[in-house]
């Protein structure tokens, strides 16, 4: 499994998500706004983002950290 969380600084949702990901058995990829990637770089790959964190499991979009955290315990 491999998980991927576009986040930003000073995020509490993104520091819980990256948290909730390293609990799990998979290869997690934490990107942060402004070193990682620019906010236009995400808004072009990604039109319907509005909010931090993105959070993606094996190339599918997830959402945000309450749709992360409903998928994790679906798994479980």
């Amino acid at each position: 499994m491999k998980i991927e969380i576009f986040g930003k600084p000073s995020c509490a949702a993104c520091d819980s998500a990256k948290m909730l990901a390293n609990t799990l058995n998979a290869e997690v990829v934490y990107k942060t706004l402004d070193v990682d990637y620019t906010i236009d770089e995400l808004m072009e790959r990604y039109r319907f983002i509005r909010s931090f964190p993105q959070i993606w499991v094996d190339d599918e979009h997830i959402g945000g950290f309450d749709n992360f955290k409903a998928y994790v315990e679906n798994v479980k």
